[in-house]
């Protein structure tokens, strides 16, 4: 007979237990001049992962079509025994940038935020767990591990008639949860939605469960209320846990028995509702202090799905944007966004997630008709939040373009103007800024988003003094 008080855990329970014993990691490339790689992903194996226009040497090898980054700019490296991955700058032109910090060889994890040459690209640690690589959705899109959870929860709570609680930080798209859920469980039937903040509390029975005509002064014609509203549909009650404590029993008899009564009614009427509640509160410690029932949240936590933050999923975040706020000349946002207004929105925590998002947008796409948004056309307090933690950091962001994002920049040259100013001033880069009101760097930077190779400014040397 086995020893009682042993620690090994049960045969039967050890394929519960977590198998994985270091991330593996993948590459989200947000943002590249190669219009073939934007949004794509890859998956770094164990060792060497070269990047660059054509790079060459040990290793995995991802080339790039993009004329700022050099023939073999930086190496990731993953090593199996390490939760964290090595970038390695190999004498780039440009440099290499890790949350806005020029590095020659640094250690980072997951979510970093890398920028090389044009391209943009978020590091991501997947835990390895076993989740079905489905497709984005309109209510969850995102194709982060993040996102596929959440989706995967969504799948399995839409099986049966539990309740399901969402919760996550104000403005991370509970509602769109919410939605997905009943698109896959009950898309036939109404989905109504109930915030229980805008009720009073003296009408919150009329309000959920519906009065009869004359039930009080007033009530000159019959409601159903809420509930039987949802019949054969959702019913989602946002921000649950402000649910008063008196009216939390009332909520619990309909959940156990499927069943309301109407004020001023005298039988109970039946429904066939799922409910779906949303907080952003903690529950569970709310019961701890006698604030909301214990029992009510078992029902309404049949299912649970929990939602990250922005600033936890910034390999999501087009993509997101995409949804909530979509272009509206018919481009996806990757394409709208010069790489600076990309890094600057991925660096940014978005203390009011989607909402913030959302209202960023807006403003990138009134305020760049017809051109590619920069970072100087975000609202001020990213961009000067984004500066603020490099300056925290101690970093050196005049080295940066983020550096100088809110101060007036000149409308970047057509490769035809540039040629044409390399050949008037016999590739002297000196003269050019000087006609252009503008530094040398900035020149290099033009030259380098135009694709001219600045061998170009060595031969117009030459033919000016042949």
């Amino acid at each position: 007979m086995a020893d009682a008080t042993t620690t090994e855990p049960a045969i039967r329970f050890r394929d519960l237990e977590q198998r994985s014993e270091h991330a593996c990691w993948r590459l989200h490339v947000v943002a590249s001049s190669d219009p073939a790689r934007v949004g794509s992903i890859h998956r770094l194996e164990t060792g060497m992962t070269l990047l660059g226009r054509n790079p060459t040497g040990p290793g995995a090898v991802l080339a790039f079509a993009d004329h700022t980054m050099s023939r073999t700019h930086v190496g990731l490296i993953v090593r199996g025994a390490e939760n964290r991955v090595e970038v390695v700058d190999r004498g780039s032109r440009n440099g290499t940038w890790v949350a806005a910090h020029r590095v020659e060889r640094a250690f980072v994890g997951d979510g970093a935020v890398l920028r090389v040459g044009a391209l943009v690209a978020v590091l991501e640690a997947d835990g390895g767990a076993a989740i079905a690589h489905d497709a984005p959705t309109r209510e969850v899109p995102g194709r982060t591990e993040v996102a596929r959870k959440v989706r995967a929860a969504t799948a399995a709570a839409a099986h049966d008639a539990l309740g399901v609680l969402v919760s996550g930080e104000t403005g991370t798209g509970k509602e769109f949860v919410a939605a997905e859920l009943h698109r896959r469980s009950r898309p036939d039937g109404p989905l109504v939605r109930l915030n229980i903040v805008a009720i009073p509390e003296t009408l919150f029975e009329s309000e959920l469960f519906g009065h009869v005509k004359g039930a009080f002064s007033g009530a000159a014609e019959g409601r159903p209320g809420r509930v039987r509203e949802a019949n054969g549909g959702t019913l989602v009650l946002d921000e649950i846990g402000e649910l008063p404590l008196v009216q939390q029993p009332k909520l619990l008899r309909v959940l156990e028995e499927a069943a309301v009564r109407p004020v001023g009614g005298r039988a109970d009427v039946p429904v066939d509702v799922r409910f779906v509640a949303s907080t952003n509160a903690d529950l569970d410690a709310m019961v701890q202090q006698g604030s909301f029932r214990a029992d009510l949240l078992a029902r309404l936590r049949g299912h649970r799905v929990a939602l990250l933050p922005l600033r936890q999923r910034r390999a999501d975040l087009l993509d997101l944007a995409d949804e909530i706020e979509p272009h509206t000349e018919g481009r996806r946002w990757a394409e709208a966004l010069e790489p600076d207004a990309v890094e600057a929105l991925l660096l940014y925590d978005w203390p009011e997630n989607l909402r913030e998002l959302r209202a960023a947008l807006v403003r990138l796409r009134g305020g760049a008709a017809g051109r590619m948004a920069t970072a100087q056309d975000l609202p001020a307090q990213i961009v000067e939040a984004v500066r603020r933690r490099l300056r925290e950091a101690n970093a050196e962001p005049e080295h940066h373009e983020l550096a100088s994002a809110r101060e007036p920049r000149q409308t970047r040259p057509s490769r035809q103007a540039l040629l044409e100013l390399i050949e008037r001033h016999d590739g002297n880069v000196g003269a050019i800024a000087r006609i252009m009101d503008t530094h040398r760097k900035q020149v290099y930077r033009w030259l380098d988003y135009a694709g001219i190779d600045r061998s170009m400014l060595d031969q117009a040397r030459d033919d000016a003094r042949s």
